[in-house]
């Protein structure tokens, strides 16, 4: 047999490191944590946005799908009045009565899109 000091040595220490850890868990618990009421010294930020926050965030996109249309069949890039593609993004909105203009956010933005199978959840223009 060899020498069983170093089996009692790794032993002690097992179980040392186990009952501070114990102890540890016992005196750093959730139970310690302060309750909280809702508006313990919270605020929230949420606010509508103004017309001049609304005209610099968003492109506005006049609503002309008839003239996309017609420069899609021409092999033309459909175009803004003035003469820019159309904005890539995310249709948020839209504003007017007489004519519809589009609300588009071009950033990089993520979306929850849900929907049915073939509903236009990967690609969908606006131009129907």
């Amino acid at each position: 047999m060899g020498n069983p000091t170093g089996l009692i040595v790794s032993a002690v220490t097992m179980f040392t490191v186990l009952g501070l850890i114990s102890l540890l868990a016992h005196i750093y618990n959730l139970n310690n944590i302060k309750s909280k009421t809702v508006g313990d010294g919270q605020h929230g930020t949420a606010r509508f946005a103004p017309k001049e926050e609304i005209r610099k965030t968003y492109k506005h996109v006049p609503y002309e799908p008839e003239k996309w249309r017609i420069q899609a069949k021409n092999g033309e890039t459909p175009t803004m009045p003035n003469g820019e593609p159309l904005p890539q993004g995310i249709v948020v909105g839209c504003k007017g009565k007489a004519t519809t203009t589009a609300l588009v956010d071009d950033q990089d933005v993520h979306a929850l899109m849900i929907g049915a199978a073939g509903v236009g959840k990967t690609a969908l223009l606006v131009m129907q």
